[in-house]
């Protein structure tokens, strides 16, 4: 799941970079869900997971201003 949101993200932050409308409905959804669903996690198969959503983070800070860099849509 958490590749299939990266995936998503890096392709919106790519559109928004040449100035094509993107659609970010659902986005917040399916990060709160895999927020949820690695907090239900025990805490040793949880903890692997920092990293990747540390990377997520990026990922979404790379979209923020790429996002601030134009005019978002």
């Amino acid at each position: 799941m958490a590749d299939g949101i990266t995936a998503t993200v890096r392709t919106a932050r790519g559109l928004a970079d040449g100035d094509r409308p993107i659609d970010l409905a659902g986005l917040d959804n399916m990060v709160g869900v895999l927020c949820a669903q690695v907090l239900d996690l025990p805490l040793e198969q949880g903890r692997p997971f920092c990293a990747v959503l540390r990377g997520l983070d990026q990922e979404l800070a790379l979209l923020r201003g790429a996002l601030a860099d134009g005019d978002p849509v």
